[in-house]
């Protein structure tokens, strides 16, 4: 008997506000509804505005973290769907674990949007990994394979 168990089940603590939705279908979906929850728990919008109000920044770096951990988004094209370059995605992924370290509002908020995002323990583990990493994308994803 395997007593290692994929499946995910949602967490009672959902928060209130933001609609149940069937899985998506397609990866634009997957990254609309992405984008969309980083919006409501960052309780921002219009993150491809040029705005640097830190709220504002800290949602787009974690969706950008999401759309490159669960669906193999590359650095450019993630950067791209917020009027960015890759440089700005690469900064941000290291803004990223530099917080998840040492900030336990920003680990709050990744566990709510993998709660919202109903996202597997499998991929929890590899995103919480690479943020407690000091490596970059590239190098996580070699030592990975």
């Amino acid at each position: 008997m395997n007593t290692q168990t994929t499946a995910y089940i949602p967490s009672p603590y959902l928060l209130p506000g933001i609609p149940e939705v069937k899985p998506a279908k397609t990866k634009a979906q997957m990254i609309k509804r992405i984008i969309d929850t980083c919006s409501m728990i960052y309780k921002v919008t219009d993150l491809p505005e040029k705005k640097r109000k830190r709220e504002r920044v800290d949602a787009r770096y974690m969706a950008m973290l999401l759309m490159i951990f669960l669906h193999d988004v590359s650095l450019t094209n993630a950067a791209a769907l917020f009027n960015r370059d890759h440089t700005t995605a690469v900064h941000g992924l290291k803004n990223m674990q530099r917080l998840y370290q040492t900030d336990p509002g920003t680990r709050r908020k990744l566990n709510t949007v993998l709660d919202q995002l109903t996202v597997r323990l499998i991929s929890r583990n590899k995103i919480k990994e690479f943020l407690l990493s000091d490596m970059t994308v590239t190098e996580f994803r070699k030592k990975s394979t």
